[in-house]
C-alpha cells in the first residue's frame, strides 16, 4: 500500500477569493475598500472573508470596488474553496454519451507549462536530503510525473537522492526516475516504503491533478463509470549497488514494485489531507512487478485469494480492512499481484474495479463496500520503493475508456 503523503489540504477558498477580490477591488475600488475587504477576506477565509469583505468593502469602498471585489471574491472564493476542500464541483461531470471513447497516451504528449506543476519543463528535478519531500513534478499531456519522496525519513542513508525527468523529445517523452535510497539495512522500518514516483491521471488531491474531466473522465462516481478501462503499458528498469556502506542481506537489490493504483473517496469533493475530514474510503492496486516486499509483508505471504483477468493473467489477491488499519484514513485495500511479470501488456482495469465493487467478500470480512455514490478519483502509475538504487521508466502508457 502507498502511504499517504502529507500534502496541501484541500480548500484554499481564502486565497482564491482574496486574490480575485483584491485584484478587482484594487482596480475599481478605493484604498479602504481594498484594504478592509482584502484583509478581512484573507484573514477569515472564504466564509468570513465573504461576509467581512463584503461588509467592509460595501461600507468603505466605492460602488465599483464593492461590486467587483465582492462579486469576484465571493464567487471565486466560494467556488474554489468553501466546498469543503473539494477539487471538482465546478466541473460538469455528466457521464459521457454511450459509445464515447476517451484516450490519453504518453506517446505524442507534450510538456505542459503550468504554474501548478511546480516545475514546468523536462527536468531533471531532484529530491534529496538537502531538499526533501517537496513533491516536485513535471507535466506532459494529461499526466503529472511526480517526484514523490513522501517517507524519506524511513532511511538512515544520509546521501539518498531521487530525481525525475522527461527524456527524449516532444512527441516521444519518457518519464524516468533515478534513485539511491541506501540498502535494506538503512531502513528504520523494513516494511515501510520510502517513495512512490508516480504518474497522476485524474485528481489525487485538490493540489495534484493530471488532465481535466473532459480529457480523463476523472473523478467520477461509480454509477457513471465507463464500461471499459484498458491500460496499455510498457516499462523498463535497472538496478545497481547503492553508494551506502551499510551491509545488505538482499544481493538482488529488489526493493521495489511496479504498480497501478486508484483511490476512491465518498464524494467527488476530493479531500486528502490525513486529517479527520479526509474522505478516502478505498484503495485498489494492481502490481505488475513484486520485489522483496509484498502488499502485506514479505513476498507473497498472506494472499487472500486468486483472480484471473480476461487475458488469462493470474494474480494473487491481498486485502486489508478496518481491523488492519486501526484508525488510518484508508479503510479498505485490495491488491492484485501478477504471478508472472510482463514488461509490456494490457490491463483490463475495469475488471479489477468491478471485482472491488462486487466481490470483496471473497477476500475476507469487515469491508466498507463501495457505493454507487463513491467517487473513483484517479489512476496512478508508479513504483513503490523500499530501498536500493536504480532507475525506472515508463516507455509508454495509454489509458482508454469506453462508455
Amino acid at each position: 500500500m502507498v502511504a499517504l503523503p502529507l500534502i496541501v489540504a484541500c480548500g484554499g477558498g481564502g486565497t482564491s477569493g482574496s486574490t480575485d477580490g483584491t485584484t478587482d477591488g484594487t482596480t475599481d475600488g478605493t484604498t479602504d475598500g481594498t484594504t478592509d475587504g482584502t484583509t478581512d477576506g484573507t484573514t477569515d477565509g472564504t466564509t468570513d472573508g465573504t461576509t467581512d469583505g463584503t461588509t467592509d468593502g460595501t461600507t468603505d469602498g466605492t460602488t465599483d470596488g464593492t461590486t467587483d471585489g465582492t462579486t469576484d471574491g465571493t464567487t471565486d472564493g466560494t467556488t474554489d474553496g468553501s466546498m469543503g476542500g473539494g477539487c471538482c464541483l465546478q466541473e460538469d461531470r455528466a457521464r459521457p454519451a454511450n459509445g464515447t471513447v476517451l484516450s490519453s497516451s504518453l506517446s505524442g504528449a507534450s510538456v505542459v507549462s503550468n504554474t501548478e506543476t511546480g516545475s514546468a519543463g523536462t527536468g531533471p528535478v531532484v529530491n534529496n536530503a538537502a531538499q526533501p519531500n517537496n513533491f516536485p513534478r513535471l507535466a506532459l499531456g494529461d499526466f503529472w510525473w511526480v517526484n514523490n519522496a513522501f517517507n524519506f525519513n524511513n532511511t538512515q542513508f544520509s546521501n539518498w537522492s531521487q530525481s525525475i525527468e522527461l527524456t527524449g523529445s516532444t512527441g516521444n517523452l519518457v518519464p524516468v526516475v533515478t534513485y539511491d535510497w541506501g540498502n535494506e539495512g538503512d531502513l528504520n522500518n523494513v516494511f515501510a516504503t520510502v517513495s512512490f514516483p508516480e504518474l497522476i491521471y485524474g485528481a489525487k488531491s485538490a493540489a495534484e491533478r493530471g488532465g481535466t474531466f473532459a480529457t480523463t473522465g476523472l473523478p467520477i462516481e461509480n454509477s457513471k463509470l465507463p464500461t471499459e478501462i484498458n491500460i496499455d503499458y510498457d516499462y523498463t528498469y535497472t538496478q545497481s549497488s547503492s553508494a551506502s556502506g551499510t551491509a545488505d542481506s538482499n544481493a538482488d537489490f529488489d526493493g521495489f514494485n511496479v504498480a497501478i493504483e486508484s483511490f476512491w473517496h465518498d464524494s467527488c469533493d476530493i479531500i486528502r489531507n490525513n486529517g479527520n475530514a479526509d474522505n478516502q474510503v478505498f484503495e485498489l492496486m494492481v502490481w505488475l512487478h513484486i520485489g522483496e516486499r509484498g502488499p502485506v509483508a514479505e513476498r507473497r505471504n498472506g494472499a487472500a485469494g486468486v483472480f484471473t483477468d480476461s487475458n488469462g493473467r493470474v494474480y494473487d489477491v491481498f486485502s486489508k480492512t478496518d481491523a488492519f488499519f486501526r484508525g488510518e484514513n484508508v479503510r479498505n485495500y485490495l491488491a492484485f499481484v501478477a504471478r508472472d511479470e510482463s514488461f509490456t501488456g494490457t490491463v483490463p482495469y475495469h475488471e479489477f474495479i468491478n471485482e472491488a465493487r462486487n466481490n470483496t467478500a471473497a477476500y475476507g470480512g469487515g469491508w466498507r463496500n463501495l457505493q454507487d455514490s463513491d467517487c473513483l478519483a484517479n489512476i496512478l502509475l508508479g513504483s513503490e520503493i523500499w530501498y536500493g538504487a536504480g532507475s525506472f521508466q515508463w516507455n509508454d502508457i495509454t489509458i482508454e475508456q469506453v462508455y
